[in-house]
């Protein structure tokens, strides 16, 4: 089994910049059963098994007080005082003034 996280960005109704967005993080799996489509030229009428998907983490519109705004970026931080890593987003503004340049830093809890 091979496993990736990614960082997922949906955008609200209205994709105007400046409106915030909803931020997953997500953990994609592939299994031994998923299907290799690499080959297909079409999904369209073919039956296959989907990788699966959990999402580990998902910022809402406002995150407290924020509208969060383009983050595409993501890394560890360092590790905090009582042993839990950090996690660091950030956005950029694309070079407008309606949108935002961000950094965030969330504490990460094992479950």
């Amino acid at each position: 089994m091979h496993s990736s996280q990614f960082l997922e960005k949906f955008a609200i109704e209205s994709s105007s910049p400046g409106q915030g967005a909803t931020v997953r993080l997500v953990l994609i799996r592939i299994e031994p059963n998923t299907t290799d489509v690499s080959g297909f030229k079409s999904l369209v009428g073919v039956a296959f098994q989907p990788l699966s998907l959990e999402v580990l983490l998902e910022l809402p519109i406002p995150l407290q007080g924020l509208l969060l705004d383009n983050i595409e970026a993501i890394a560890w931080g360092p590790v905090l005082a009582n042993g839990n890593r950090s996690l660091i987003l950030a956005s950029d503004n694309n070079f407008s003034r309606l949108q935002t340049t961000q950094f965030l830093a969330l504490e990460v809890v094992s479950r």
